[in-house]
């Protein structure tokens, strides 16, 4: 049933350039996040919890509600006629329920309208293995796993299978064919999905989110049965997405776990966005690693520092660091220095690196 209220909030959110997520608390005015920044929806008052209560009522599907009440979180989408999708994020706080609403874009953008580097179409044009797509919360991960699947729909004849939780961005098939999974509605969890994906003649398997061992067991079993395996990782970088997915498997099996991933792996993109410097959005800085054999032999001996010392020097194979991006974003000028510091998991380093070129750093 729609919700007058939330409706008209998700059209204001909707009519502002930028804007991108609505948030729902009790005790608090409705906020919208605008280029990156929370500001307070005008003359808006408190939300009481009976308000918030039907909100949630309102955008909540039957499977959500019944994950809310077994772990007290859930995910869904839900559209607002006119406006589009908005995926659905409800927790608890303080006791009583709240809503963060993101929009999402009805198709898929290519990899040149994202901002992401021409080695993107290499890593989606491998006919099998293990592409790794790393980022924090709210970094564009899943916007860049939809790019991806739509340029492999535009380019080969094929099956994709996405599992997602939940399916935000819709693909319509083209040359290949799209079979979108959604965990609640089509299977009952993502690893379930993984697994029946292979019986369902797939070539190409999107995979939201690698959380677990289970997950990251069926993902390898897809690469093993020739499968390209597309896969979200929440991680800081490329090379610790590699090594979140080791370290979901007990100490006793992660030497062999190690050397299966360096043996399947393509390569790992790691996408961070970053304010504009003139407040028009962000921007994203993409770091890009591809397995060459002295990266899979690093990999292989657990020497990341060596893995990252190769992207640095990898230029010629589309290869770079977080660093190396951000730094060609100050060049340009369209970031500045305190957006890419923000940004870097490597503060210190960057820093100096940036202070040895120059760069003047303002002070905290």
């Amino acid at each position: 049933m729609p919700h007058p209220h939330l409706d008209r909030l998700l059209h204001h959110l909707a009519e502002r350039e930028g804007g991108t997520d609505l948030h729902l608390k009790v005790g608090s005015p409705a906020r919208i996040r605008v280029k990156g920044a929370l500001e307070t929806v005008p003359d808006e008052p408190l939300l009481d919890k009976g308000t918030v209560d039907a909100m949630a009522s309102a955008v909540l599907t039957q499977g959500a509600r019944d994950t809310f009440v077994a772990q007290r979180e859930a995910e869904c989408t839900y559209a607002v006629h006119g406006l589009g999708r908005f995926r659905v994020s409800a927790y608890l706080q303080r006791g009583s329920i709240a809503l963060i609403l993101r929009r999402v874009t009805a198709s898929a953008q290519s990899f040149a309208d994202l901002g992401l580097p021409a080695t993107m179409s290499f890593l989606a044009g491998a006919e099998r293995g293990l592409v790794l797509v790393a980022g924090p919360a709210a970094s564009g991960v899943t916007t860049t796993l939809a790019a991806m699947v739509d340029h492999i729909n535009h380019a080969r004849a094929c099956h994709i299978v996405t599992v997602e939780d939940p399916v935000e961005i819709l693909h319509k098939d083209d040359l290949a064919a799209v079979s979108q999974r959604q965990v609640g509605v089509d299977i009952t969890s993502v690893a379930q999905g993984v697994r029946s994906a292979l019986r369902q003649d797939p070539d190409v398997v999107a995979i939201g989110r690698i959380d677990d061992a289970d997950v990251a067991g069926a993902a390898m079993a897809a690469t093993e049965a020739g499968c390209l395996v597309l896969a979200g990782v929440r991680a800081a970088d490329a090379c610790d997405a590699i090594t979140q997915v080791v370290n979901l498997y007990p100490e006793s099996d992660r030497r062999h776990i190690r050397l299966s991933v360096a043996g399947v792996l393509v390569g790992a993109v790691s996408i961070r966005l970053v304010p504009r410097r003139n407040g028009a959005g962000r921007l994203p800085a993409v770091e890009i690693l591809r397995n060459v054999p002295r990266i899979q032999a690093a990999i292989m001996g657990d020497e990341m520092d060596d893995v990252r010392s190769e992207m640095a020097r990898g230029a010629a194979l589309g290869m770079q660091t977080l660093n190396q991006s951000l730094a060609t974003l100050l060049e340009r000028q369209e970031i500045d220095e305190r957006a890419a510091l923000a940004a870097t998991p490597d503060w210190l380093g960057f820093r100096i690196a940036l202070e040895q070129r120059g760069f003047v750093i303002p002070d905290e």
